[in-house]
């Protein structure tokens, strides 16, 4: 099973699918009315545009362009509304009143001194989220 899977069928998801493998269990469009990648991942989103009927939420950092073709003429995309105070805000209020835990995600806590090495982290993939504390 690919990286992440376990972690996503244990907080939760009905099914995991490797984007690089064939599934039969799942063929083009009409099966699964709505998808979410959490990835961001080129390969990962276009699978999930390619086995969805009608909506794709995308909530993973998008490293690559996504290839809307004609083939998904039907199908709508819902993404992160972007990088405003306001939607910060909002994440934050989620997580301090306890509604949103990140603590499956952000296994990794840094003083914001350590930024570079963090960003490093996120890049090389070996930490999903990052907590920044910069009272430290």
């Amino acid at each position: 099973f690919f990286k992440g899977a376990a972690l996503a069928l244990e907080l939760g998801a009905d099914a995991c699918f490797d984007p690089t493998e064939p599934n039969e269990r799942l063929p083009l469009r009409d099966t699964v009315d709505a998808g979410i990648d959490c990835h961001g991942a080129r390969k990962s989103v276009q699978w999930l545009m390619d086995h969805t009927a009608k909506t794709v939420a995308l909530f993973g950092v998008q490293r690559e362009d996504y290839t809307y073709g004609t083939r998904h003429a039907k199908l709508r995309l819902l993404g992160y509304r972007g990088h405003f105070l306001e939607s910060a805000e909002y994440a934050r209020d989620l997580i301090a009143t306890g509604k949103l835990d990140m603590s499956p995600f952000a296994r990794v806590a840094l003083p914001l001194e350590r930024y570079g090495e963090g960003i490093d982290l996120l890049d090389q993939r070996r930490a999903l989220k990052i907590c920044f504390l910069p009272w430290e």
